[in-house]
């Protein structure tokens, strides 16, 4: 008679046991990395986080990402794409930011220039990504449109270039 229970019983488990392994609090690891500790200051006046701009710095210095073990089975080998002017730097990466799946974190770096940008590459047709991102990158360019200490003219913005949903930092002098 109540068969179902069990039936059931085994659906809702299984729903648990993903959605477990998909934050991480499962047997499994997480399918994708939160970025919230890495990413979340370029939303605030462009704030560098202490963990990104060592990989930052790691790079345009040509040495090695220093990345925690646990973070390392989400990043990829780096792409590098030269121009006249930059160098793009790319980590191919299976994040998420803000419920959203991240691709990769560029860095665009000047080649005799002041070129200065990172950039968060996202996953395209995410439903609300730009109805989560273009409020939060007005606020933050408002407000380094009002810091007197933006002496440099640090601009954000999200929107899509090239065909790749982004939101960037640019510090270019």
């Amino acid at each position: 008679m109540f068969e179902w229970v069990d039936k059931a019983g085994d659906v809702v488990m299984g729903s648990v046991v993903a959605v477990l392994g998909f934050v991480g609090l499962g047997d499994e690891p997480p399918t994708h990395l939160d970025l919230s500790m890495l990413l979340d200051g370029l939303t605030e006046q462009c704030h560098i986080d202490p963990d990104l701009d060592r990989i930052w710095a790691s790079i345009a210095q040509g040495e090695p990402i220093p990345l925690p073990e646990e973070y390392r089975p989400y990043f990829n080998d780096l792409e590098i794409q030269i121009e006249d002017e930059y160098r793009e730097v790319r980590i191919p990466i299976k994040g998420m930011w803000k419920d959203f799946e991240v691709s990769h974190i560029a860095f665009i770096m000047g080649i005799d220039s002041g070129i200065s940008i990172v950039s968060v590459y996202f996953q395209p047709d995410q439903p609300a990504l730009e109805a989560t991102f273009v409020p939060l990158a007005l606020a933050s360019s408002t407000a380094l449109d009002a810091d007197p200490d933006n002496i440099v003219g640090i601009t954000t913005d999200f929107g899509t270039y090239r065909g790749i949903p982004q939101y960037y930092c640019d510090f270019s002098t």
